[in-house]
């Protein structure tokens, strides 16, 4: 699979479960709906454990490159 790079939250927002983008050095992989404390749920997560906190739509992970696309389901 050829890299590609991702600017817009809907390009993001498209990307399937699973799927991994690699910001500043930084992976991030993408989550399914699930229950979080305090009802802040967040699609993106970091690989050393850290969510994107700073917008609830993952914008500030951008711009990404995809470095995995999961499968849809």
């Amino acid at each position: 699979m050829s890299e590609r790079t991702i600017t817009t939250v809907e390009e993001l927002d498209a990307l399937p479960i699973g799927s991994v983008v690699l910001r500043h050095g930084r992976a991030f992989q993408r989550f399914g709906p699930r229950a979080v404390v305090f009802g802040e749920y967040k699609m993106w997560q970091c690989t050393d454990g850290g969510f994107v906190r700073s917008t609830k739509d993952g914008s500030s992970i951008l711009p990404a490159i995809v470095i995995y696309e999961g499968s849809q389901p």
